[in-house]
C-alpha cells in the first residue's frame, strides 16, 4: 500500500510493528516513519488526511 499525505508526502507500507502498520517515506528525504493501527489508517483515509495512491498512477507527476 502506498499513501500520500494531505501535504503531498508519499509513504509506502514497509512492515508491521506488533499489529500496527509501519509506513516509510518514499522520497528518501528523511528516515522518520509513521506507525498507525489498521483502524487509524482507515480513519485517516476516510477523513482525507491520507489518500491511497492507485496502481498505474504516477506518484511523482512531472
Amino acid at each position: 500500500m502506498t499513501v500520500i499525505t494531505a501535504r503531498g508526502r508519499i509513504y509506502k507500507l514497509v512492515g508491521t510493528w506488533d499489529s500496527d502498520l509501519v509506513f516509510a517515506p518514499d522520497d528518501g528525504l528523511d528516515n522518520q516513519v509513521m506507525i498507525y493501527s489498521p483502524d487509524e489508517v482507515r480513519e485517516l483515509l476516510k477523513t482525507g488526511k491520507l489518500s491511497e495512491v492507485s496502481a498505474g498512477i504516477a506518484a511523482y507527476p512531472n
